[in-house]
């Protein structure tokens, strides 16, 4: 199997405890993540190691749902999400750190392509890390408006 690996690292504006429950939640990735179709928990208790989750993604024109189930959890900090497809398996590691600024998110994605398209690994890679990046940019636009509308609440 092939292997492709991607690192995405941003600066959020809101803080580590409700970036947690924004990102680490994998029920709520359409919030955020514009590849996501659907995403919902089918088993587990929310942020639960053991817990699982349908997602419906869209990719080359399809909408495959990828199984994700939560392997490690330290509350506002990381997370450990495994992910099954029928041509894939993933490892999705989430890790914070508060800064003064909000939260740093470093995100990494190991994903092993199984034998039956792994001769299209080299053109699913670029695509992949492209997705990646437009989550990521969606992800600091989402918190950004967070933070703002906070602050302007503050104020009001």
């Amino acid at each position: 199997m092939d292997m492709i690996e991607i690192s995405e690292r941003a600066l959020l504006a809101t803080p580590p405890e409700e970036t947690y429950d924004l990102v680490c939640d994998f029920g709520r990735l359409v919030e955020w993540d514009p590849a996501v179709v659907a995403a919902r928990r089918v088993a587990g208790h929310r942020l639960e190691p053991g817990s699982r989750y349908a997602v419906q993604v869209r990719f080359l024109g399809r909408t495959p749902v990828v199984d994700y189930e939560l392997l490690e959890a330290d509350p506002h900090r990381r997370v450990v999400y495994e992910a099954r497809a029928a041509w894939l398996t993933a490892h999705d590691t989430i890790e914070l750190e508060r800064s003064d600024e909000g939260t740093l998110l470093d995100a990494r994605t190991r994903m092993q392509v199984h034998e039956r398209v792994a001769p299209l690994a080299r053109v699913i890679a670029p695509l992949m890390r492209r997705q990646a990046r437009a989550s990521v940019e969606r992800l600091i636009a989402v918190c950004a408006s967070r933070a703002a509308a906070r602050a302007n609440g503050a104020r009001g």
